[in-house]
């Protein structure tokens, strides 16, 4: 099952009972799903996009060749990480 599944058939029960307040929360549902797939297509597609050279980095990074730093700024929006060779 994926998420396409879960929001139409919820969909179904909210266009066969649209003005039941007890299917509120299936609303709040369906938009929350909407949201989140919308967001996980979008890393999906920045994984993709930098994934060749990513997988080149851990390949080294488990043969004992690279390392990598991980650092976050000072609000924790932003987290840069730097690969080097050792």
């Amino acid at each position: 099952m994926n998420t396409e599944t879960v929001i139409k058939g919820l969909e179904t029960i909210m266009a066969d009972n649209p003005f039941d307040d007890r299917y509120k929360a299936v609303d709040d549902a369906i938009a929350l799903l909407k949201e989140q797939d919308a967001r996980i297509h979008r890393y999906e597609y920045v994984f993709d996009f930098i994934g060749i050279g990513f997988k080149t980095w851990a390949r080294k990074i488990i043969e004992g060749s690279a390392e990598a730093d991980c650092e976050t700024d000072e609000h924790g929006r932003k987290t840069v990480i730097t690969f080097r060779m050792i």
